[in-house]
């Protein structure tokens, strides 16, 4: 398996543990009444660092297959990742999905979800960082066969540094050095490359 493949998996797998990390951090505080929620949510995000790991051992043994697309509800899959997120939100901060009806999407729904989970907590860790972001809005879209997901927040943007080498694969531990933004740029590559060749 490509180490950009292995750094990739890495990155979102720590992602997710931090996440479950900061919900603990939350039960320790004493005005925290809503204790089975987020155990519940640490779970479902412990299974999700669990299951990535699996895809990333079966994908490291059987190099070169085909990723596995199926019909689903891309909404669903939106409303998921929007409801692992909001424990970690800061209290000044909304996170809203524009739309209500159903999308379906050919697609691999796990590919979809560390899309979206990337480019959400990646906007969430700069409010907590910052204090700056006030609204992260998404919209969902459909216009004939086409699927479109905007994500928004009225954050600082991508400091210089960052956006200079935006979307270059690069290997630092920093959080804030946009390898995410990579992350799923690449996977949403791989979604469209092969929607065309189907």
């Amino acid at each position: 398996m490509e180490s950009n493949a292995l750094a990739q998996w890495a990155h979102d797998i720590r992602n997710t543990l931090g996440t479950v990390s900061l919900y603990l951090e939350s039960l320790e505080r004493p005005c925290e009444t809503d204790t089975v929620r987020l155990l519940a949510r640490s779970d479902a995000l412990l299974k999700k660092a669990t299951s990535m790991c699996a895809d990333l051992m079966r994908e490291a043994a059987q190099s070169g297959t085909d990723v596995p697309r199926r019909p689903f509800d891309v909404r669903r899959t939106i409303e998921e990742v929007l409801g692992l997120i909001a424990p970690i939100l800061p209290a000044a901060t909304t996170l809203s999905l524009a739309g209500s009806e159903p999308v379906y999407v050919i697609a691999d729904p796990k590919d979809v979800f560390r899309i979206l989970f990337n480019l959400i907590h990646n906007a969430v860790g700069v409010a907590r960082a910052a204090g700056m972001t006030r609204r992260i809005a998404l919209a969902l879209e459909q216009n004939d066969a086409t699927v479109t997901i905007r994500i928004a927040d009225d954050g600082p943007g991508l400091p210089e540094d960052i956006r200079a080498r935006l979307f270059q694969r690069s290997r630092s531990t920093s959080a804030s050095n946009g390898y995410g933004l990579s992350i799923a740029r690449e996977l949403a590559e791989r979604i469209k490359s092969k929607a065309t060749l189907d």
